[in-house]
């Protein structure tokens, strides 16, 4: 317990670990002068997936699994309440995810944003996609449309500086400009980047997931509900295992057909750092290929094929189990980008 100038005292729990999180505190502050022996009865504890901080009377639970107040890996969950003893009393629960680590070379390590990238015009804002499976479909026919309040995630080669920018000559893509130079979800400009194609393929070619039977991926079907199903592919985190996600395993491997998984197991896979690539078809021009959902995905990599002709990307064909971490692709495409960054 500690009490500042101006009459606040402050209780931080113990740090600890715990489901997923690198740290975990609860942090109680209270306006006023408050007796220590007001602490006595101050009680915090976890179960499963929630904290359970009582104080007096007072009892409030925080589901861990909510996204409450997100800054860069951090979730800040805050409640402010009148209290019998103060003038105000202030909880406050801060968590620290753990990052995943995916290898993406002999040394090289990175871990992967949260969801893909997706601007919008009208802002001229960037972001993460909001959860892994977002995806802003049948909006990205507004791409030309530079002031449109539609968020896009399918963007033509290296068009981080214009992501706007469509055409059908190669030539107008022949500068590389990253999307990570940008802010995104309160990281700074350039702390995350896009993958090399030689990334994509030790990724999934080289790389072998011990927990995971020796495989890097699986293709996944997961539903939010019944008209939102999005299908894609699942990439385990190097440290992987099933005992830590708590869940049976599933299918994995390149023979494996797509897995449908459930809430429970979604959560699961998520909370041990796997990152989803959802299937978010392709744009040519301003028309998005609406049959190519669940059926193909492509993410662009920052590397140009030899003849500066294209670029490379990772494609994968879910249905038929085939898988391209260095396909050829045409550099006015509107492929997704997923960024990673260095550890």
């Amino acid at each position: 317990i500690t009490q500042n100038n101006a009459g606040t005292r402050y209780y931080r729990d113990t740090l600890r670990t715990v489901d997923g999180y690198d740290s975990l505190y609860c942090i109680l502050s209270l306006t006023k002068n408050v007796p220590t022996k007001a602490f006595k009865d101050l009680i915090a504890s976890i179960a499963t997936n929630t904290y359970t901080f009582t104080y007096g009377d007072y009892t409030t639970t925080w589901n861990l699994d909510d996204k409450g107040h997100t800054i860069n890996t951090t979730r800040v969950y805050e409640f402010v309440r009148k209290d019998g003893d103060c003038d105000t009393a202030i909880y406050r629960l801060t968590l620290t995810r753990k990052q995943a680590t995916f290898t993406v070379g002999d040394n090289s390590k990175v871990t992967f944003s949260s969801g893909n990238v997706q601007y919008q015009g009208y802002t001229f804002g960037w972001r993460f996609a909001p959860n892994q499976y977002d995806r802003c479909m049948g909006d990205n026919a507004n791409v030309a449309i530079s002031n449109s309040r539609s968020w896009i995630d399918l963007f033509g080669w290296g068009t981080g500086n214009a992501p706007n920018q469509i055409g059908s000559n190669s030539s107008s893509y022949s500068s590389f400009r990253d999307w990570g130079n940008h802010n995104f979800n309160g990281y700074n400009s350039g702390t995350w980047r896009t993958p090399t194609k030689d990334e994509w393929v030790y990724l999934i070619d080289t790389r072998r997931v011990n927990g995971a039977a020796g495989y890097s991926y699986v293709r996944i079907q997961y539903g939010t509900s019944t008209s939102d199903t999005c299908t894609g592919l699942l990439i385990y985190p190097d440290e992987f295992t099933w005992a830590d996600a708590g869940i049976s395993p599933i299918s994995v491997g390149a023979s494996a057909g797509i897995q449908s998984i459930d809430a429970t197991q979604w959560a699961a896979l998520e909370k041990v750092g796997c990152a989803f690539l959802p299937s978010c078809s392709f744009r040519s021009s301003n028309s998005v290929r609406s049959d190519r959902y669940g059926v193909q995905l492509f993410y662009w990599s920052s590397t140009p094929t030899t003849d500066n002709s294209q670029a490379y990307a990772l494609l994968c064909n879910l249905a038929s189990k085939t898988i391209y971490p260095q396909f050829n692709g045409d550099r006015p495409a509107g492929y997704s980008v997923r960024l990673v960054r260095d550890l």
